[in-house]
């Protein structure tokens, strides 16, 4: 997880600077977490949804919508959650979406070390 403070992409730029630093942090990991203000947001390139054993979630404080996240939503598939590190151990399991990796409702990807 990389605390990103007070940065803000609310719509996809050619300067993604302030990103792949986060994600240049990520040492042995696949991808880094992103938290604002201790915030759960999202991936370097992806929105994050976490499966508490009965709903799908995704963080209600994002950086960048997300046309998967926005369908999601709109069609009741995932709701949204406030949701801090101190708390990911309360999910099962995670998936990273965005336009070309969709969700995949029985795809379950274990939350045990991404904190």
């Amino acid at each position: 997880m990389i605390e990103i403070g007070d940065y803000n992409y609310p719509y996809k730029w050619i300067d993604r600077s302030a990103i792949n630093a986060a994600f240049a942090q990520r040492g042995k990991c696949d991808d880094v977490l992103r938290t604002k203000n201790g915030f759960l947001t999202d991936a370097s390139y992806a929105n994050i949804i976490l499966f508490d054993g009965t709903n799908w979630v995704t963080p209600e404080k994002h950086l960048f919508e997300g046309v998967q996240r926005s369908y999601l939503l709109v069609h009741t598939k995932i709701k949204t959650a406030t949701i801090t590190a101190t708390v990911l151990s309360n999910y099962q399991s995670f998936q990273l979406i965005n336009a070309m990796n969709s969700f995949v409702e029985n795809r379950f990807l274990s939350v045990e070390g991404i904190a």
